[in-house]
């Protein structure tokens, strides 16, 4: 598993380092919170479009008082995106606490402007 993580953050860095040495458009970091993991039984138990979207990242990013955050379905499943920027602390630090409590899994990626 060890290796499988290594292998995962060396081939991100070397994407990341060879976007930003190839675009000419700034990059800014983003902290990416993907949605938990489900189990059959939380899938059947969702009946509703409410209660799926309460339970997912989006959910916690808006508990934590973000403002303005980016939301879309990834290889992986939903997905929320905040900019870590000043001014934006207080959201960060409540999305790092609660993610982990909450069980959502969290990145730092960059995006282009």
């Amino acid at each position: 598993m060890i290796a499988f993580a290594a292998g995962s953050v060396v081939t991100s860095a070397a994407w990341l380092i060879g976007q930003s040495i190839g675009s000419t458009k700034p990059l800014s970091p983003v902290l990416e919170v993907e949605s938990r993991a489900q189990t059959l039984e939380d899938v059947v138990k969702k009946t509703d479009d409410e209660t799926a979207v309460r339970t997912s990242s989006s959910a916690l990013v808006r508990k934590c008082g973000a403002s303005e955050f980016t939301a879309e379905i990834g290889h992986t499943g939903p997905r929320s995106r905040v900019n870590i920027a000043p001014g934006n602390e207080t959201v960060i630090d409540c999305i790092l606490t609660n993610a982990q409590k909450e069980g959502f899994p969290l990145f730092i990626s960059f995006k282009a402007h």
